[in-house]
């Protein structure tokens, strides 16, 4: 999808518009469009400041101008008087910032992530989509964001799209796939149990396993279904309400989790 939108490649059908304008037979340089890389693709041989400038100098933006807006671009993503350093002297959660500046600085129609976090440990991938979150609604630019870590997505997102092979499964807010998706084969990346439960008697109520579901509106008054239990939705009680007895057999602490 990246490729087709940075005009990498040509679909086979359909067409491509940014901001409301038909870009599908555009050249790359035609599309107003910048790309964050999974490798950051810097220059070694460049300083820090020449290549977040990179793009400004093939503009031919005058060497003050460029110097003065690389400095403002890289004080906003705490890079500030980086701007000699090598790509050797920083580290990988910095380089990731570089090549983020880098992108920035051209203030782009559309910005393109292609899995910019996956080479950045647990504590820098969080602390850079927050970054990347910021400055995306400061720049107030319309980004694509791909990535396969589900906490990633919904982190950095407005919208997600979910696909499979090429196809789309479903398009929606963070909230409506976390609460509501319909699609079972995304409960178990979206973090919720399954349990099957058998029709009810009561019309608006379904019943399995001793216990009583409240039937939500748009499911039909007979038949079975799929009910999805997130884990945050059980909780532990000394007294029996409607309850069954269970054998706790691992406990496991994810920090403020059990």
């Amino acid at each position: 999808m990246l490729r087709l939108v940075a005009g990498l490649e040509k679909p086979t059908s359909g067409q491509i518009f940014i901001d409301g304008e038909d870009v599908t037979h555009r050249s790359i340089q035609q599309r107003d469009i910048c790309m964050v890389f999974q490798s950051y693709a810097l220059f070694p041989h460049m300083s820090l400041g020449e290549n977040v400038g990179y793009g400004l100098k093939m503009l031919g933006v005058s060497r003050s101008e460029t110097k003065a807006r690389v400095k403002e671009v890289l004080a906003m993503v705490d890079l500030e008087g980086y701007e000699d350093r090598f790509v050797d002297q920083i580290s990988g959660g910095q380089q990731q910032r570089v090549a983020l500046a880098r992108a920035l600085i051209l203030k782009p129609k559309v910005l393109l992530f292609d899995e910019p976090l996956s080479n950045l440990d647990a504590n820098l991938r969080r602390s850079m989509r927050d970054k990347i979150r910021e400055l995306q609604k400061q720049f107030n630019i319309t980004s694509l964001y791909v990535t396969h870590d589900q906490s990633e997505a919904f982190a950095v997102s407005d919208t997600v799209l979910v696909m499979n092979k090429g196809s789309i499964m479903q398009i929606g807010s963070p909230q409506d796939l976390y609460r509501s998706s319909p699609l079972r084969a995304l409960w178990p990346a979206l973090w919720a149990t399954q349990t099957c439960s058998r029709p009810a008697s009561a019309p608006r109520a379904w019943r399995s396993h001793g216990y009583r579901l409240p039937r939500p509106p748009h499911f039909t008054a007979s038949g079975s279904g799929t009910v999805g239990v997130r884990p945050e939705a059980i909780t532990l009680s000394q007294q029996g309400l409607e309850s069954q007895r269970c054998v706790i057999r691992h406990v496991g602490l994810y920090g403020a989790a059990v």
